[in-house]
Protein backbone atom coordinates (compact mmCIF):
# COMPACT_ATOMS: atom_id res chain seq x y z
CA UNK A 1 0.00 0.00 0.00
CA UNK A 2 2.88 2.33 0.73
CA UNK A 3 4.30 1.74 -2.80
CA UNK A 4 0.90 2.59 -4.26
CA UNK A 5 0.76 5.90 -2.38
CA UNK A 6 4.35 6.72 -3.33
CA UNK A 7 3.67 6.01 -7.02
CA UNK A 8 0.48 8.08 -6.86
CA UNK A 9 2.31 11.06 -5.33
CA UNK A 10 5.11 10.81 -7.95
CA UNK A 11 2.48 10.79 -10.72
CA UNK A 12 0.82 13.83 -9.15
CA UNK A 13 4.14 15.68 -8.98
CA UNK A 14 4.85 14.80 -12.62
CA UNK A 15 1.40 16.05 -13.66
CA UNK A 16 1.97 19.31 -11.77
CA UNK A 17 5.46 19.64 -13.32
CA UNK A 18 4.00 19.01 -16.79
CA UNK A 19 1.30 21.60 -16.12
CA UNK A 20 3.96 24.16 -15.07
CA UNK A 21 5.96 23.51 -18.27
CA UNK A 22 2.82 23.79 -20.41
CA UNK A 23 1.76 27.03 -18.66
CA UNK A 24 5.25 28.50 -19.06
CA UNK A 25 5.27 27.67 -22.78
CA UNK A 26 1.89 29.35 -23.26
CA UNK A 27 3.06 32.45 -21.34
CA UNK A 28 6.21 32.69 -23.51
CA UNK A 29 4.15 32.36 -26.71
CA UNK A 30 1.71 35.05 -25.55
CA UNK A 31 4.55 37.45 -24.59
CA UNK A 32 6.36 36.91 -27.90
CA UNK A 33 3.10 37.47 -29.79
CA UNK A 34 2.46 40.70 -27.89
CA UNK A 35 5.99 41.98 -28.63
CA UNK A 36 5.65 41.11 -32.32
CA UNK A 37 2.24 42.79 -32.47
CA UNK A 38 3.63 45.94 -30.83
CA UNK A 39 6.55 46.08 -33.29
CA UNK A 40 4.22 45.64 -36.27
CA UNK A 41 1.84 48.35 -35.01
CA UNK A 42 4.75 50.73 -34.34
CA UNK A 43 6.15 50.21 -37.84
CA UNK A 44 2.71 50.65 -39.44
CA UNK A 45 2.25 53.87 -37.48
CA UNK A 46 5.68 55.15 -38.56
CA UNK A 47 4.93 54.32 -42.20
CA UNK A 48 1.56 56.08 -41.95
CA UNK A 49 3.15 59.13 -40.31
CA UNK A 50 5.77 59.25 -43.07
CA UNK A 51 3.02 59.10 -45.70
CA UNK A 52 1.03 61.84 -43.93
CA UNK A 53 4.10 64.11 -43.66
CA UNK A 54 5.15 63.69 -47.28
CA UNK A 55 1.61 64.13 -48.54
CA UNK A 56 1.04 67.22 -46.37
CA UNK A 57 4.25 68.89 -47.54
CA UNK A 58 3.56 68.03 -51.19
CA UNK A 59 0.01 69.42 -50.92
CA UNK A 60 1.23 72.65 -49.30
CA UNK A 61 3.75 73.21 -52.09
CA UNK A 62 1.46 72.32 -54.99
CA UNK A 63 -1.49 74.31 -53.62
CA UNK A 64 0.56 77.51 -53.21
CA UNK A 65 2.91 77.18 -56.20
CA UNK A 66 2.81 80.78 -57.41
CA UNK A 67 5.94 82.68 -58.42
CA UNK A 68 7.91 83.64 -55.32
CA UNK A 69 5.53 82.04 -52.81
CA UNK A 70 7.53 78.89 -52.03
CA UNK A 71 11.00 79.14 -50.49
CA UNK A 72 13.27 77.50 -47.92
CA UNK A 73 15.09 79.13 -45.04
CA UNK A 74 18.02 77.48 -43.26
CA UNK A 75 18.00 79.74 -40.21
CA UNK A 76 14.47 79.28 -38.93
CA UNK A 77 14.17 79.59 -35.13
CA UNK A 78 17.89 79.19 -34.82
CA UNK A 79 19.52 76.61 -37.03
CA UNK A 80 16.82 74.44 -38.56
CA UNK A 81 15.50 74.49 -42.10
CA UNK A 82 11.90 75.34 -42.83
CA UNK A 83 9.63 75.42 -45.83
CA UNK A 84 8.18 78.93 -46.20
CA UNK A 85 4.81 79.16 -47.94
CA UNK A 86 3.45 82.63 -48.64
CA UNK A 87 -0.27 82.64 -49.31
CA UNK A 88 -2.19 84.50 -52.00
CA UNK A 89 -5.80 85.44 -52.78
CA UNK A 90 -7.97 85.41 -49.64
CA UNK A 91 -4.97 84.61 -47.44
CA UNK A 92 -2.67 87.28 -48.87
CA UNK A 93 -0.27 88.61 -46.24
CA UNK A 94 -0.16 85.31 -44.36
CA UNK A 95 2.70 82.82 -44.31
CA UNK A 96 3.07 79.21 -43.20
CA UNK A 97 6.34 77.78 -41.92
CA UNK A 98 6.63 74.00 -42.04
CA UNK A 99 9.55 72.59 -40.07
CA UNK A 100 10.88 69.71 -37.98
CA UNK A 101 11.45 70.00 -34.25
CA UNK A 102 11.47 67.65 -31.24
CA UNK A 103 10.38 64.57 -33.22
CA UNK A 104 7.42 66.23 -34.95
CA UNK A 105 6.54 68.05 -38.14
CA UNK A 106 5.22 71.48 -37.15
CA UNK A 107 3.19 74.17 -38.90
CA UNK A 108 3.35 77.82 -37.93
CA UNK A 109 0.68 79.98 -39.60
CA UNK A 110 0.94 83.72 -39.05
CA UNK A 111 1.04 87.15 -40.62
CA UNK A 112 4.12 88.09 -42.66
CA UNK A 113 4.85 90.96 -40.24
CA UNK A 114 4.81 88.75 -37.13
CA UNK A 115 7.97 87.24 -35.71
CA UNK A 116 7.95 83.40 -35.77
CA UNK A 117 7.35 81.86 -32.35
CA UNK A 118 7.43 78.09 -31.81
CA UNK A 119 4.88 78.37 -28.99
CA UNK A 120 2.24 79.34 -31.59
CA UNK A 121 2.96 76.35 -33.85
CA UNK A 122 0.78 73.28 -34.32
CA UNK A 123 2.04 69.67 -34.31
CA UNK A 124 1.21 67.89 -37.53
CA UNK A 125 2.61 64.38 -37.13
CA UNK A 126 5.45 62.50 -35.43
CA UNK A 127 8.43 61.93 -37.75
CA UNK A 128 12.05 60.86 -37.32
CA UNK A 129 13.72 63.84 -39.03
CA UNK A 130 13.12 66.17 -41.99
CA UNK A 131 15.39 68.68 -43.73
CA UNK A 132 14.27 71.11 -46.45
CA UNK A 133 16.43 72.55 -49.23
CA UNK A 134 15.94 74.41 -52.49
CA UNK A 135 17.59 73.08 -55.65
CA UNK A 136 18.22 75.91 -58.09
CA UNK A 137 19.39 73.45 -60.76
CA UNK A 138 16.12 71.51 -60.63
CA UNK A 139 13.94 74.48 -59.64
CA UNK A 140 12.48 72.23 -56.96
CA UNK A 141 12.07 71.82 -53.24
CA UNK A 142 13.98 68.82 -51.90
CA UNK A 143 12.80 67.19 -48.71
CA UNK A 144 15.12 64.73 -46.98
CA UNK A 145 13.40 62.36 -44.56
CA UNK A 146 15.16 60.12 -42.08
CA UNK A 147 13.08 56.99 -41.61
CA UNK A 148 13.94 54.41 -38.93
CA UNK A 149 12.72 50.90 -39.67
CA UNK A 150 13.58 48.40 -36.94
CA UNK A 151 17.41 48.45 -36.76
CA UNK A 152 17.86 50.14 -40.15
CA UNK A 153 17.83 53.82 -41.00
CA UNK A 154 16.79 54.98 -44.46
CA UNK A 155 17.16 58.41 -46.00
CA UNK A 156 14.27 59.15 -48.32
CA UNK A 157 14.41 62.13 -50.66
CA UNK A 158 11.27 63.72 -52.07
CA UNK A 159 11.65 66.26 -54.86
CA UNK A 160 8.71 68.54 -55.64
CA UNK A 161 9.27 70.53 -58.82
CA UNK A 162 7.91 74.04 -58.85
CA UNK A 163 5.73 74.89 -61.81
CA UNK A 164 6.48 78.59 -61.46
CA UNK A 165 10.17 78.64 -62.29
Amino acid sequence: MFKQAKRSSIESILVIFLFIIFSSAIAVIILQGARTFDRIITQKEKAENFRIASSYINMAIVKNDIAGNISVTDAFLGSQSALVVKHAADEAGLVTYIYYREGYLWELYLSEEDEPDHDLATKIVAVDDIHFSYSTAKQAIEIDYVYHNFAKTANVKQVVALETR
